[in-house]
C-alpha cells in the first residue's frame, strides 16, 4: 500500500470518525436544546403562574383596602351628618322663642326638682336670665339667678339636697346615644 493510499485511508477514517463525532455532538446538542427549551417553557409557565398569583393577591389586597376605605368614608360621612343635625337641633333649641324655652325647660325643672326643694343658687345663660326666672316661678321655686357664659341653654339649680343640672349640653349628652340610634334608623336608611 502506498503512502498516498494509506494517507487517504487514514484521512477517510478520520473524516468518518469526525463525522460520527459531529453527528453525535449534533444529536447531543439537539437533545440539550430540546431539554433546555422544555425547562425554559416550564420555568416561564411557573413564573407566569407565580406572577398571576401575586398580581391576583395584590389586586385582592387593593380591592379590600379600597372597600375598607369606602366603608370608613361612608361611616365618617354618617357621623358628620349626625353631628351636624344634632348641632343644628341644639342651636335651634338654644335660640328658640322665650315662650317655647320657658315651656321646655319649665317641664324639665318640674319633673326633676321637688317642689319643696330649698334653692341655694341658680345658674343660667346670660341672655336667658328673665326666662329662667319665669321657669322657676312656673315650677314653684324661688332663687337668685346668676348669669353663666358657659351655659348655652337650660339651667343648673343647686339646692340644699343636691345639684340639678338641666342644661341643654347635659341633657343632650345623656340622650345623645339614643337620639343617634333613632336618627340612624329614621334618616340614614
Amino acid at each position: 500500500m502506498s503512502d498516498n493510499l494509506l494517507i487517504a485511508k487514514i484521512k477517510a477514517d478520520a473524516e468518518k470518525v469526525a463525522a460520527d463525532i459531529l453527528s453525535a455532538n449534533q444529536s447531543e446538542v439537539a437533545k440539550i436544546e430540546k431539554d433546555t427549551a422544555a425547562k425554559l417553557s416550564t420555568l416561564q409557565k411557573e413564573h407566569a403562574t407565580a406572577l398571576k398569583k401575586q398580581h391576583d393577591q395584590l389586586e385582592l389586597v387593593a380591592m379590600s383596602q379600597a372597600n375598607q376605605a369606602g366603608k370608613i368614608a361612608v361611616q365618617q360621612a354618617k357621623r358628620n351628618r349626625v353631628d351636624a343635625i344634632i348641632d343644628s337641633a341644639m342651636t335651634e333649641l338654644a335660640t328658640q322663642s322665650s315662650a317655647d324655652y320657658v315651656a321646655y325647660f319649665g317641664k324639665m325643672v318640674s319633673s326633676a326638682v321637688p317642689k319643696a326643694a330649698s334653692v341655694v343658687s341658680v345658674s343660667a345663660p346670660s341672655e336667658r336670665v328673665a326666662e329662667t326666672n319665669d321657669i322657676l316661678a312656673q315650677a314653684g321655686l324661688a332663687g337668685e339667678v346668676a348669669a353663666d357664659k358657659d351655659i348655652a341653654a337650660g339651667l343648673i339649680i343647686e339646692t340644699a339636697d343636691g345639684v340639678y343640672d338641666l342644661t341643654l349640653n347635659r341633657l343632650l349628652k345623656e340622650k345623645r346615644p339614643e337620639i343617634e340610634m333613632e336618627m340612624v334608623k329614621q334618616v340614614m336608611v
